[in-house]
């Protein structure tokens, strides 16, 4: 049991691993979960058990998909939100010009929204990962 959770942690460091035994210890217990696994459990146990243990890790993962979405999207900051035709073709223009190996020049007058659009095109670009300047 131990062997193969040091396995899977090492190769699916993602993976919460769940220990079935028939000979527990308080012990092997801590040192199962200091190791990594997620629960423990010592038979015998009831189906209501491991469903219980199965819904918690299905919780948690759900969690931690919304919390990388949210993150996602609090990165997003400044995107342009429009229902305006104008603004929607220069949604997609900047959608366009992100993608492209170019520099691009923004123009226009003070208060005009430049720094919306270039934060927007940062945003989109693959090269987003890097420092915008």
């Amino acid at each position: 049991g131990m062997e193969l959770l040091e396995v899977m942690k090492e190769r699916y460091p993602q993976t919460p691993v769940v220990i079935l035994t028939g000979y527990g210890t308080i012990k092997s217990a801590v040192d199962t979960m200091k190791k990594g696994a997620y629960n423990y459990l010592i038979k015998p146990f009831s189906p209501d058990e491991i469903l219980l243990i199965a819904n918690k890790i299905m919780e948690e993962e759900n969690l931690r998909e919304e919390n990388r979405f949210l993150r996602q999207e609090l990165e997003k900051k400044g995107e342009i939100i429009t229902q305006n035709e104008e603004m929607r073709r220069l949604k997609e223009l900047i959608e366009q010009v992100a993608r492209a190996e170019a520099t691009v020049l923004i123009t226009g007058e003070t208060g005009t929204g430049k720094e919306l659009v270039a934060r927007a095109i940062y945003q989109s670009s693959p090269r987003n990962k890097n420092l915008f300047v």
